[in-house]
């Protein structure tokens, strides 16, 4: 539910679960996703980080299965403007791809661009199959594509604040450029509202992370006070 601006920024107490998502989406830059709880495009120009004024409570993503072929790859989970979240059980499949081409543009299996307080990211299982991985292809370290991302903004925009007491347990995750990332850069869309700059105070534990392209966790410099 989305009215442009500051209006109607979505819904509390969504439960998105037990689906298959089957090659929906494609090839190309946009950074959007299959599942997308959040203000706009979080990037848009029309859509800024600063009209979000309340974050949606409780919203659960889970059980459910996302499975691409090639041509099709697009971020599975994309969720911001949340508290008290959770993200678990959901299987990412990507297909092996070590061609040289553009459908490793914009994909980050769990994406949380900003203003995601309080979130649980857990036991879910998310295989990159080689993403941004072409044979060719110098690894994107601006924009990394990462099993797991939480970050406040980046070169394609400032997506919100980056909260904080942020749970990223039990996952297991291969084959992407950054397995885990953990992204700071202080960005502040709204003097500390709805939430403060992070992420912070964030726990990343017990997890299971192979074949990534450079770092199986990375955390910034200034994502803060986390474990």
């Amino acid at each position: 539910s989305l009215v442009s601006g500051a209006g109607d920024q979505g819904e509390s107490g969504v439960t998105i679960s037990n689906n298959l998502f089957l090659n929906t989406g494609g090839g190309g830059t946009a950074q959007n996703a299959d599942v997308h709880f959040g203000l706009g495009d979080d990037f848009s120009v029309s859509e800024s980080a600063t009209d979000v004024t309340a974050l949606d409570s409780n919203d659960v993503v889970e059980a459910n299965v996302f499975a691409y072929d090639p041509g099709f790859e697009n971020n599975a989970v994309q969720m911001s403007d949340t508290t008290g979240a959770l993200v678990t059980g959901n299987t990412v499949n990507y297909p092996t791809n070590t061609a040289n081409g553009i459908d490793d543009a914009a994909l980050s299996a769990l994406w949380f661009p900003g203003f995601d307080q309080g979130t649980t990211i857990s036991n879910n299982t998310l295989n990159g199959g080689g993403i941004d991985n072409d044979a060719t292809a110098t690894p994107n370290t601006s924009d990394p594509k990462s099993g797991i991302k939480i970050i406040d903004e980046d070169v394609n925009g400032q997506y919100g604040d980056g909260c904080s007491n942020q749970s990223v347990t039990g996952n297991t995750i291969s084959g992407f450029v950054y397995d885990i990332s953990i992204i700071s850069n202080n960005y502040d869309a709204g003097s500390q509202a709805p939430c403060g700059v992070g992420p912070t105070n964030f726990l990343v534990s017990n997890n299971t992370v192979s074949n990534a392209r450079i770092y199986g966790i990375y955390v910034s410099a200034d994502a803060t006070a986390g474990t």
